[in-house]
C-alpha cells in the first residue's frame, strides 16, 4: 500500500522518526452487525479522558488499518485518540490484513467503495456512544476521503473536522453522478485539510 498516512501527518512529525516511538496499549473493537457482517476497528491509547480529541482514521482502497501505523506513535504523543478502521472494502497493508473485508468475503460478499458509508456511520456513532465526548476528526485517504467529507456534511452534530489525502470522484463506476462528492459536501461547515500528491495537480 501506498504511505499516504506518513504524508499526511508529514506536518506533525516535526523530524521525529514516526515508527521509533512507543505504542500504548491498545483495544480491538468489534460492533456486530447483521446484514453487514462485523466491523473491526482498533482503539488506542486506553485510559484517557474522554473529552480527548478522537480521530477516525479510514484507509485507502484495497488497504487496511496498517495504512496508519508509521504515524500512529506521534498522533498518540500529540494527545489524540486514535479509532482505526478495517473498513469493508480493502485487503492489506503492512502485513495487517483487513479484518472486516476478511469476515465479509467469508460471508459470500463483495463490498463495494460505498459498503464503506455505513462502515464510517457505525465507527461514529460507536465512537460518540463510547469514547469520544469531545471532538472527533475524520481522516481519510482516496474513497474514504471522499465519503468522509461527505458523511461530515450531512452529520455537522457529529464530526468536528475531516482531513482527506486525495478524495476524489471514485463511485460513477457504481451508479453515482460524476459530481457527487463535490455536490454532497457544498454543505460542508466544519474545517476540513485536503491535500495530495504533487502528481494530482491536474486532477486539482
Amino acid at each position: 500500500c501506498a504511505d499516504l498516512a506518513a504524508l499526511l501527518f508529514a506536518p506533525l512529525a516535526a523530524g521525529t522518526p514516526l515508527a521509533r516511538q512507543e505504542e500504548p496499549k491498545s483495544e480491538r473493537v468489534v460492533v456486530s452487525r447483521d446484514r453487514h457482517g462485523p466491523l473491526i476497528m482498533q482503539l488506542a491509547p486506553l485510559g484517557v479522558a474522554p473529552t480527548t480529541p478522537l480521530l477516525i482514521l479510514l484507509h485507502e482502497s484495497r488497504s487496511s488499518r496498517g495504512e496508519y501505523q508509521p504515524a500512529l506513535p506521534r498522533l498518540h504523543e500529540l494527545g489524540y485518540v486514535t479509532l482505526n478502521v478495517d473498513l469493508s472494502s480493502g485487503y492489506e497493508c503492512r502485513e495487517v490484513k483487513n479484518q472486516t473485508a476478511r469476515k465479509a468475503a467469508e460471508a459470500g460478499r463483495s463490498p463495494t467503495y460505498l459498503d464503506s458509508q455505513r462502515d464510517i456511520e457505525d465507527a461514529v456513532l460507536w465512537a460518540r456512544a463510547n469514547k469520544a465526548h469531545g471532538k472527533l476528526v475524520l481522516v481519510g485517504s482516496g474513497y474514504s476521503g471522499s465519503l468522509a467529507l461527505l458523511y461530515a456534511a450531512e452529520h455537522p452534530d457529529l464530526v468536528d473536522g475531516v482531513a482527506a489525502f486525495s478524495p476524489g470522484e471514485f463511485f460513477v463506476p457504481l451508479g453515482k453522478p460524476a459530481t457527487w462528492v463535490k455536490d454532497g459536501a457544498r454543505t460542508l461547515a466544519a474545517p476540513v485539510w485536503i491535500t495530495s500528491a504533487r502528481a494530482e495537480e491536474k486532477d486539482w
